[in-house]
């Protein structure tokens, strides 16, 4: 992931917050999308001069209500990002047509992401927005894990441009040696051959040679990588483990073996492994899988 100053990330995040707000009170200002919205079984009929007077000072209010508290979410994520203290999110329950809403959303994932990972705090602030929008949470996953796959995507493209070959098919033995960590390959985990794929430059006959390597148990390699992409793989190891929300001694001990392989002693591993686990436990309880929602 890219490396950001602070005041880079406040930039980013102001910039995003901008375009929401441009974008979502644009959408709003159109007094039909916002009616139908607050009166879903209503026509927007209005009899009469002062009747129509009426209607509209109830839009004109309800929308001034709705770009407030649009600004405010948005102001308090980057305030919650910048803290990572957590103070969860105090907005009131409100109604926004859906594609307003899951912009909304959009945006905070985008804000909780500029440069970094998504926090435990980052989690429960989406968590409770989603609930105050009364949106089920399988939109809010569904936009979490589009942002985490083109972190994980970006990533993986830059690590494929900075390594070298042998540095590379290492890294991608001891990806492939995290995913058959447990000796299953779990649906959750078949996004990550994708990254593999990044780092052999979608070379088939590598993949080949090192499906075959991983399946004589071989020991792992000792990697050399700059400390900032060790650690972030390192991480992407552990997340792989864990993604199935099963963690058996078979992967704990894997995970301590590529610690050591990237020459993390046990205090240095459990840096990387406890944000980790956390962060992913939080998130399958708030969003968990195989929810239903409408586009």
């Amino acid at each position: 992931m890219l490396s950001l100053s602070e005041q880079e990330i406040t930039r980013i995040q102001k910039s995003l917050m901008r375009q929401c707000e441009r974008e979502v009170f644009t959408f709003l200002n159109h007094g039909k999308n916002l009616f139908n919205t607050l009166f879903p079984q209503a026509m927007m009929r209005p009899k009469g001069r002062e009747q129509a007077s009426e209607a509209n000072a109830v839009l004109n209010f309800k929308l001034r209500q709705i770009k407030l508290w649009v600004h405010q979410t948005l102001s308090q994520a980057i305030a919650v990002s910048a803290n990572q203290e957590g103070g969860g999110y105090s907005g009131e329950p409100i109604r926004l047509p859906l594609i307003v809403a899951k912009h909304l959303l959009s945006s905070l994932v985008h804000i909780f992401t500029t440069g970094r990972d998504f926090s435990e705090h980052d989690y429960y602030f989406i968590g409770d927005v989603t609930h105050a929008l009364e949106l089920d949470p399988s939109h809010a996953l569904k936009i979490i894990e589009q942002a985490q796959y083109e972190i994980r995507r970006d990533f993986f493209d830059t690590l494929a441009r900075e390594l070298d070959e042998e540095q590379a098919f290492q890294c991608s033995v001891l990806l492939l040696m995290a995913i058959r960590a447990d000796g299953v390959v779990h649906p959750a985990e078949f996004k990550y051959i994708e990254n593999i794929n990044q780092l052999l430059h979608h070379d088939q006959a590598k993949l080949m040679d090192i499906e075959k390597l991983v399946g004589q148990g071989e020991p792992l390699p000792r990697v050399f990588l700059p400390e900032d992409y060790m650690l972030y793989l390192y991480k992407y190891m552990v997340e792989i483990v864990m993604c199935d929300e099963e963690f058996d001694s078979q992967e704990s001990a894997y995970i301590q073996e590529a610690g050591r392989s990237f020459g993390l002693d046990k205090a240095q591993q459990d840096e990387v492994i406890q944000p980790v686990a956390g962060a992913l436990m939080i998130k399958s309880t708030l969003f968990p899988k195989g929810g239903h929602c409408k586009s």
